[in-house]
Formats: structure tokens, C-alpha cells, sequence
């Protein structure tokens, strides 16, 4: 019975997350993180829905130690250590620690150590309404999902279900685990299979979606050592850092909370509390509060528009909204000590049921928001809009919950109120008049001065700025029936609203480029842009650089503003020129001295190649380019080169040329005329230029001629008139030449020249009394001796006495003797053979036959029949 009763207190009691020590970090899927360090160290006793009408303390109290709720379920001591981390001392008792608000959450993320006594982990608790409505913590529906337990512990009075693997992030790390679901009559438990130690983050919607968990919860931490009935049981756990992520994903009904230290009375029911939170529903008529010192007494709604009415009694005190959001907190008294700022905001509420414009003071304390009314509201029904606030203000945060009453620290105060959440569906006119043709209406865009009539509430938007061809209005000022109002604003209550707008009119000036001007007087260096109507714009002559050698030559202008303009300032774009020598040249056809500065863009410059000092004296001009267009920098690098006109007179013609000073001249040696005529110098060839000269170099005529030869052929280059010596003879070899007695030959003209010779002969003629060897002409007839006389003996020519010479050679010519007989009277006829020997002879018929020619060594017996065979004389011939 005793460990029911400790499961069933523990139920009962397992509150809400959230962290001590160091930072909650609290988020919604549609808000950014917030962090929250509670540093106010008060301690606030809670009672329990079982105890409203309880006028005092007991031992159930909560405890709520900077904004966390405790509560010592059982045991003797509870001790909380907050000062480097949480320290969770349960003796015999169970610790559980969460956020005050039921709601729904995505993650959950504790980390601890690892030296722990006693179960330890996370906790869901479910919050569930009875049948009259008024909101009781029932010991149903609850998940425990453990980090740590003791081998000894056992889920109490739980039957085993089946094991889940959900993934957790342990130390950074995602792990899946295997838990083991056990359910009892009041819980779920999910016990790891293994434990989880250090940073551990649990995704909440797994174990949520598998216990059917659809309604908001508590979610916290517990510290557990009242496992069984052991005396002297303690846990331990050291807490380091915790934080939990909320989710909207489902709708949070609305719960009014009130904190108050005083008397209070709830639908006619009294409570006496002293410092405490008591969560009611939000079914209620009209709530009563008298207050001591220093307290506070307000209902907490999730109401974004909400109307109260109240009554104000006695005492002083701080009446209004509270209006919490993710980014700041707005006080929006109503009727409170009146605070003045230089800074103030029209704000539009319903008072009474008719629509105000009411100017609040604000003063801004860090995030925190308090706006004064200029004058008091008192006792009467006010409406007002969360969102709207928040609107005016320029705040963009999340709208968490909207308190009404005595919102802030009051003395004494006694008053009755009830609200109710307020919507309004009406309608108004509005008429616009402005310069800027259109504005906005809940974001449509609306043609300017011209009434509607508008659904409320409504954002009207007058633009700050508009444009519109060339055109530009620059807002000023904004009234609304009068007063003075920002460009965007809101209208909730029916009513006739006319807008009026103040705009600067502004025109689009285009300029080519930046430049000096005086702008209504004032000099300045103005560029494209807008300018204000009727502005006077004179902009006077000047030199603006563009860059390294470019400019504009600007020429001086005046404009005055009253449309758009696309203003073509009169310049001229230049680029400079840089000469290395000032020389004259054509700029633009007209003949001028080029010289280095700017010149437009375009400019057409022609450099002449010559500059002539006489009519045989001139300077040549070199330069990369001698028409030059100038569209960049440039730079013209002129070189000059002296020339001189030099006449060469050649046989063949006249040439006259210019040639650098100091030049020196070289003729050519040969000047050929044509194939076989040329001309050869024979005079200087090389002349030095150092001023103009004519030459007349003197050459002579050449003809090409061939010289035929008997033995030949040979060409060469002969002056005109050259006298050619021939030779007189010349020699074949031994036996044959050619001779003339003409050896000069004159070369006259070109051509081939054939000389006249004569072919002789080397002819040996042996003759009976010697040889006799000489030249002969071809075909020369030579007349033998008929007779020779030689030591006593008669030689008589045998034959023809002439003969012809056909080449070289011997010849021996035939010649008889006679010999006398001693013995007789007859005569004998000794007949020398006739030989010629390399020699052609040509013999009349009339001679006898030439034997060939015999050798010395041969002996050739001859017999010689005389003309008298009868004689029978026989003549021997020896030849050696």
C-alpha cells in the first residue's frame, strides 16, 4: 500500500522541464532560440489544485526556485545546489523538476554525470480536465523514460510489453536503442537496454507518437530514491546543462494563470494566497483581487486580442496588458503612475466601444517595453490587439502570452475584472490625399485620392518612396484625421479616417560622368541622381580626368530640374598625345605644328614622311604611323634622318635618288646591256654622301665574243675595239699544226670571229743521198728530183716527180741505178724501192708501185726482170 501510494504521489507530482543553474533554452518550431538565465533567487510556495481554499502552508507545497518547480514527494531532505551546476540530493524522497506550462516538444537534452545513486531521467505528464471543467492533475497517462536505474529497481507494479528501437544522441554521437516498454496502471515506462550516460538528447515526438500521447504535457527530470522501502535511500545526480525544444504543432487551450499575494475571488469562490500561481480555466465571469504591498494580481491568456473590463477601487496601481513575445516584454498600462519620455506612439484601442487614437509615452529598458498613457484610462472596457502592438512597436517576435490586470508591482490595490477574447469584423472609410498616385491596403496596392470603404482591421502602407518614370516621391509626413503618424499603420475600429501625405518631389537626372558644379549656389561634385524639383543646376567650363592621359573638356552648362532628364553636358573627350619632336604635320586637314598636349577624340593626324630644307636637301620623317586617329593616348616617337638628292649618270641613263647623310655610295662595276653587251666601270666606285653631288662615272664597252680556233673555241669580254693578237702557230702535237700570218684580229662588235690558219704537215722525205724533214701544207704538191748524183752514182726518179701532202709522215721516194759490168758490155739496173712511211703521197698513174715500207731487220730479195728477158741477168737487192 505505502509503495502505491509513493508511485501514485510521484504521478502526481512530476511537473514541467526546464533548468537551473545555468541556461533554459526554450524554442518553437516558428520562433528562433531564446535564452533565458533567471537570475531573481525568490522562492514561491504553489499550492495544489487539492488545496485552493487552503489558507496556509503544508507539506505538499511546491517549491519554485527560478521559475522551476520542485517538489519533495517523499523523504526527509531535498537539496538543490545551484551554483556551478545542479546538484540533486533526494534522501528517501523523489525529485522531479519541470517548466510550469503544459505544452508540446521536440527534443529534450540533459546532460549529467556519471556517478549516480538512485534512478535518474526524463519524465511526460500528461494534464487532463474533469468533468465540471476545472483543470486537476490526474494520476494517468504518464511515460518515465529512464537513463539510469539500479540493477535493483524494478518498474513498480509494470508488466513487461515489448522492446522499441528509438535513436538517441549520446556525447554527439546518434545511436539506436533498444528500450524495453513496461506499462502499469498510471505509466510507461521505457528502461534502456543499456545505460545512457553523459550529454544525452532524446527526440520527444518518438516516444510521444508510440504512447498516443496527443494532448500538451509536462516534461521534465526526476531524481528517484524511494524505489522501495530501504531506509536511508539517496540519489544523487549532478546536472550540468538541460534544455528543451518546443513545438506548436498542435493548438495549446487556453489557461489563465494568476499570481497573487492577497485575497482573491474566482467566480465567487475565495482563495487566500500568498505569493502563488494558481492555474484555473479559462470559463469564468469576473475575477475579484485586493492586494497588500507589493504584489501582483493578472490573468495569463493565450488571447492575441483581448478585451477586459474592470473597475478600479482603491489603492495604487499598474493596470494594463502584459504582452510576452520571443523578443521582448510590453508593459501597456492603462492606468498606472503616469512615466514621460521624449519618445511617444499612437497606438489605436477601442474604448468603450468606440475607436481612440491614444498617444502612450514609451520607455525602452533593454528588451523590456513600457508605454504610459498620456492620460488615465478608468474603469471602462478596453479592446485591445497583441499583434497590432507589437506592429507599431517595430517587433517582430513570437506573441507567447497575453496578462491582463494589475501587471506590475502595485500597493493596495482592490478591483474586479473579467475579459473575454475580442474580435472585430467591422468596417471603415478612408480617403488618401497624396502626391504619390498610389499606396496599400493590406498589401493591394490603391489609386490615391479617392475614398474606400474597408473591411477592419486593416494595414494601410504609404510608400516612403515612389517611382515612376523619372519621378520620385520621398515621404515626409503622414497625418490620420490630423495627428501625425508613421507611413504604416493600422486600423481596427469602423470610423472615416482621412489620410493626408506630405512628399518631396524629386526628378532622375542622368549625367554622363561626375562633375563640379553649383547646385543652387552651392558647389559641389554631383553625379546621376535624383534632385529636388526646381533645383538650378550651372555647371561651369572644367577639365575632368578620366584617367592616365584622357579628359573631358567640359563647356559650361546650366540645368534646371523640373522633369527627368537625360542631360548630354556639352564635352569633348580628349586624349593626350605625347612628340617626341615638334613637327609639322596635318590635324584635322589643316597644316599646323604637331606638338605634345590633348587633342579630341577623333582627331585625324598626318605626319608627312619628308620635310625638304631645298630642292636637293630634305629630312625624312620616320614614324610607326603617319595617319594617325586619335581615340586613346598616344605616344608619336619621330625620328629624322638628313637626306641629300644625288644624280648618277650612267652610258645607259641618268638616276637621281635621295640618300642618308654620311651614305656611302657603291657603283655597280658591271652595267650589262644585254646578253652580249656590257658596260665595266673604270672609275671610283665607292662616294661618301655629305651633301648633294652628281656623279658621271665613266664605263666602258664591252662586247661578249667567241674566237673560233682551228683547235677550238673561246668566249670572253672584249672592249670595243680590242685589238686580239692571234698566234701565229699553233700545235696540234708533233707532226701538226696551224699557221697564219694575220695575228691581230680587232673586236668591233659582238659575235663569233673565225680565224684563218693553214693545217701543215711534219713530212720526212728520204731521199737516195740523205733525208730532208719539214712542215708542208695540206694538199702541198712537192717536185722530186728526177736525177741524183751520189758518190759516183746516178739516181733516176722512178715515176712521178710530184707528190701531194695529205698528212704527216716519212716518204720515200723510188729511185734507180744503173751499175757497170766489168766482163761485158751489158748494163745493170739497180732499183731503189720508193716508201713512204705516215705519209699520205698522192703518185701520178704513170709512177711505179710503192712497196710497203720494210723493215731494217728484213731482208727481201728482189728479183727485177729487165726489159731484156733473154739476157737472163738476175739482180739482187738487199734492203737492211
Amino acid at each position: 500500500m505505502k509503495i502505491a501510494l509513493l508511485i501514485l504521489g510521484f504521478i502526481l507530482f512530476i511537473v514541467i522541464l526546464a533548468s537551473i543553474q545555468p541556461t533554459a533554452i526554450i524554442n518553437n518550431s516558428n520562433r528562433s532560440p531564446s535564452h533565458s538565465t533567471f537570475g531573481e533567487k525568490y522562492i514561491q510556495l504553489v499550492p495544489t489544485t487539492q488545496y485552493y481554499s487552503y489558507n496556509g502552508y503544508t507539506s505538499k507545497a511546491r517549491l519554485l526556485l527560478n521559475d522551476l518547480w520542485y517538489y519533495n514527494i517523499r523523504g526527509v531532505s531535498v537539496e538543490v545546489n545551484s551554483t556551478q551546476y545542479m546538484k540533486i540530493i533526494s534522501n528517501q524522497s523523489i525529485l522531479a523538476i519541470g517548466y510550469i506550462m503544459p505544452e508540446y516538444y521536440n527534443e529534450i537534452s540533459v546532460n549529467y554525470s556519471y556517478n549516480l545513486k538512485g534512478a535518474f531521467g526524463v519524465f511526460l505528464k500528461e494534464f487532463n480536465y474533469s468533468s465540471n471543467d476545472n483543470l486537476k492533475e490526474m494520476m494517468l497517462n504518464s511515460i518515465v523514460i529512464a537513463f539510469y536505474k539500479p540493477s535493483s529497481a524494478q518498474p513498480p507494479d509494470a508488466v513487461y510489453l515489448y522492446n522499441i528501437s528509438i535513436p538517441v544522441i549520446i556525447n554527439g554521437t546518434e545511436n539506436d536503442i533498444t528500450f524495453d516498454v513496461y506499462k502499469s496502471p498510471v505509466h510507461l515506462f521505457y528502461i534502456p537496454t543499456k545505460y545512457l550516460f553523459g550529454n544525452i538528447t532524446l527526440f520527444v515526438n518518438y516516444f510521444t507518437e508510440n504512447a498516443n500521447y496527443t494532448r500538451p504535457y509536462f516534461i521534465g527530470i526526476f531524481n528517484h530514491a524511494a524505489v522501495s522501502t530501504e531506509k536511508n535511500a539517496i540519489a544523487i545526480a549532478n546536472v550540468y546543462s538541460w534544455f528543451i525544444i518546443q513545438a506548436h504543432s498542435m493548438p495549446i487551450p487556453p489557461m489563465p494563470n494568476f499570481l497573487r499575494y492577497g485575497n482573491l475571488e474566482i467566480n465567487g469562490i475565495k482563495y487566500v494566497a500568498y505569493n502563488s500561481t494558481i492555474t484555473f480555466s479559462n470559463t469564468f465571469t469576473e475575477l475579484g483581487a485586493k492586494s497588500k504591498s507589493g504584489s501582483e494580481a493578472y490573468a495569463v491568456t493565450h488571447y492575441d486580442i483581448i478585451g477586459v473590463s474592470y473597475n478600479l477601487i482603491s489603492g495604487e496601481n499598474y493596470f494594463g496588458f502584459k504582452i510576452i513575445s520571443t523578443t521582448n516584454i510590453i508593459y501597456m498600462f492603462l492606468n498606472s503612475p503616469i512615466e514621460k519620455s521624449n519618445e511617444t506612439i499612437s497606438l489605436q484601442i477601442i474604448i468603450n466601444k468606440i475607436p481612440r487614437i491614444i498617444n502612450f509615452y514609451e520607455i525602452e529598458n533593454g528588451s523590456t517595453i513600457y508605454l504610459y498613457p498620456e492620460e488615465e484610462i478608468n474603469n471602462a472596457t478596453v479592446e485591445m490587439d497583441a499583434p497590432y502592438v507589437l506592429y507599431s512597436l517595430g517587433i517582430h517576435g513570437v506573441i507567447q502570452n497575453v496578462s491582463v490586470g494589475d501587471v506590475y508591482y502595485s500597493d493596495n490595490i482592490s478591483f474586479t475584472m473579467n475579459f473575454y477574447p475580442a474580435i472585430f469584423y467591422p468596417t471603415g472609410k478612408i480617403y488618401v490625399s497624396s502626391q504619390s498616385p498610389i499606396f496599400y491596403i493590406n498589401g493591394s496596392e490603391y489609386e490615391s485620392n479617392m475614398t474606400y470603404q474597408i473591411s477592419l482591421p486593416a494595414t494601410i502602407e504609404i510608400p516612403e518612396e515612389y517611382l515612376t518614370y523619372g519621378t520620385r516621391y520621398l515621404l515626409i509626413s503622414v497625418t490620420l484625421n490630423g495627428q501625425s503618424i508613421d507611413n504604416e499603420f493600422m486600423i481596427f475600429y469602423p470610423g472615416n479616417y482621412n489620410i493626408s501625405t506630405n512628399y518631396l518631389v524629386q526628378y532622375y537626372v542622368s549625367l554622363p560622368f561626375n562633375v563640379s558644379a553649383y547646385v543652387n549656389g552651392i558647389k559641389e561634385n554631383i553625379s546621376s541622381g535624383w534632385y529636388n524639383a526646381s533645383t538650378v543646376i550651372i555647371i561651369p567650363s572644367q577639365i575632368i580626368n578620366i584617367s592616365k592621359g584622357e579628359i573631358y573638356n567640359i563647356s559650361e552648362t546650366k540645368i534646371i530640374v523640373n522633369s527627368s532628364i537625360n542631360e548630354t553636358i556639352p564635352f569633348k573627350l580628349e586624349y593626350y598625345v605625347n612628340v617626341s619632336h615638334p613637327i609639322r604635320a596635318l590635324i584635322n586637314n589643316v597644316n599646323t605644328t604637331l606638338i605634345s598636349g590633348y587633342y579630341t577624340n577623333g582627331t585625324k593626324i598626318i605626319i608627312p614622311k619628308y620635310e625638304y630644307v631645298s630642292n636637293n636637301t630634305r629630312y625624312y620623317i620616320e614614324s610607326a604611323e603617319y595617319v594617325i586617329v586619335i581615340n586613346s593616348s598616344t605616344n608619336i616617337n619621330i625620328n629624322f634622318e638628313l637626306q641629300f638628292l644625288i644624280t648618277l649618270h650612267y652610258p645607259n641613263g641618268t638616276i637621281t635618288e635621295w640618300v642618308n647623310n654620311g651614305s656611302i655610295i657603291k657603283l655597280p662595276y658591271i652595267i650589262q646591256v644585254s646578253n652580249n653587251e656590257r658596260l665595266l666601270l673604270n672609275s671610283t666606285q665607292y662616294y661618301t654622301v655629305n651633301y648633294p653631288i652628281t656623279i658621271s662615272p665613266y664605263y666602258i664597252l664591252q662586247y661578249y665574243a667567241t674566237i673560233v680556233y682551228p683547235n677550238g673555241t673561246t668566249s670572253n669580254w672584249y672592249n670595243k675595239n680590242y685589238i686580239l693578237t692571234l698566234p701565229s702557230e699553233i700545235y696540234i702535237n708533233n707532226s701538226v699544226r696551224y699557221v697564219t700570218n694575220i695575228t691581230k684580229l680587232e673586236i668591233s662588235s659582238p659575235g663569233k670571229y673565225i680565224t684563218s690558219y693553214e693545217e701543215q704537215f711534219y713530212v720526212t722525205i728520204v731521199y737516195p743521198n740523205g733525208t730532208l724533214s719539214n712542215w708542208y701544207n695540206k694538199g702541198q704538191t712537192i717536185t722530186l728530183p728526177e736525177e741524183i748524183e751520189y758518190n759516183g752514182i746516178t739516181y733516176k726518179l722512178v715515176g712521178s716527180n710530184e707528190i701531194t701532202i695529205l698528212s704527216p709522215g716519212t716518204v720515200k721516194p723510188a729511185y734507180s741505178t744503173t751499175v757497170p759490168v766489168s766482163t761485158t758490155s751489158v748494163t745493170t739496173t739497180s732499183v731503189t724501192t720508193s716508201t713512204v712511211t705516215n705519209v699520205s703521197v698522192t703518185l701520178p698513174h704513170s709512177s711505179i708501185s710503192v712497196s710497203p715500207p720494210v723493215s731494217t731487220s728484213e731482208v727481201i730479195a728482189i728479183a727485177v726482170i729487165a726489159a731484156a728477158i733473154g739476157i737472163g741477168v738476175v739482180v739482187l737487192v738487199i734492203k737492211k
